[in-house]
């Protein structure tokens, strides 16, 4: 069975995470990427290497697991942006592609003469897809950001530990991930639209902006009662008591109920008891 994307190339101009996952899902759903990579350094993720995390005597030292996580089914080329000759390559390139990837900074690919009215010049059906930190306006559209500053700014670590404790940042990168992930829909929904009209437009998604929109229950009960509940720990805001974790020979388990004794009957009788187990899972 084809994949609903066969047949769309896509450029991308991207490095580390929100761009690159952004479409890596869109090879997943069968498009064609090629990245093109710094002709020096390559995409900056390709230098996190398991020895960094695990230490020299960790099993593939010398493999980024992070660039195999963020560019698998891609195929890569590499070229030095500030000559003639690799802008216009890029040019030839998205003169026959569907959709272009970047998450550089606002601005950046435009003093490169690859922003997108220059892009839409060449090809006026191309998707061209601007992840960025703040957004496209706004006194913070130049500065630079990280997943954990865009969790601190939009409130969501405000909401995460325990109520007595500093806030604390996710133990993964929700931001650039949930970013991306609002990037890919937007380039879906653009490519949905250019089948009805034959045009190409320009689609923006922040990592920022992201967290703000996956918060709309809770900013929504602060702005019409005016009051900021306490963090809950291990649940949520507004769901204390009904989630109980409980120690188990085999890990940890969590159940859904009203309170912890009903947790506790729930993890016994219910299919929602969820064991947590570290173990070996063979590979077919």
């Amino acid at each position: 069975m084809s994949k609903p994307l066969e047949g769309i190339k896509v450029v991308e101009i991207a490095q580390e995470i929100q761009g690159p996952f952004a479409s890596l899902v869109l090879a997943d759903m069968g498009a064609d990427v090629v990245k093109v990579e710094n002709k020096e350094t390559g995409d900056l993720s390709r230098w996190m290497l398991t020895a960094l995390i695990g230490g020299p005597d960790v099993k593939n030292a010398t493999v980024s697991h992070y660039f195999i996580a963020m560019n698998r089914g891609k195929r890569s080329i590499t070229a030095d942006l500030k000559k003639p000759d690799a802008i216009e390559m890029v040019r030839r390139m998205v003169k026959s592609y569907d959709v272009l990837v970047t998450n550089y900074r606002p601005g950046v690919l435009d003093r490169l003469g690859l922003g997108y009215d220059d892009v839409r010049k060449i090809n006026p059906r191309i998707v061209y897809a601007q992840g960025s930190s703040w957004g496209p306006r706004g006194p913070w559209v130049m500065r630079p950001s990280r997943d954990t500053l865009a969790q601190a700014a939009s409130g969501v670590m405000a909401k995460t530990g325990m109520p007595a404790d500093p806030p604390l940042a996710a133990g993964m990168f929700i931001a650039d991930h949930s970013g991306a992930l609002s990037l890919a829909s937007g380039v879906l929904a653009a490519l949905f639209a250019r089948e009805r009209t034959g045009k190409g437009q320009k689609v923006d998604a922040s990592i920022y902006g992201t967290m703000i929109a996956m918060q709309g229950m809770e900013i929504n009960y602060t702005s019409i009662t005016g009051v900021e509940p306490e963090r809950a720990g291990r649940g949520h805001q507004f769901l204390r008591g009904v989630w109980a974790r409980s120690r188990q020979s085999t890990g940890s388990s969590v159940s859904p109920a009203s309170t912890r004794s009903a947790g506790r009957r729930s993890a016994r009788s219910s299919a929602f008891s969820i064991s947590k187990k570290i173990r070996s899972t063979p590979t077919t």
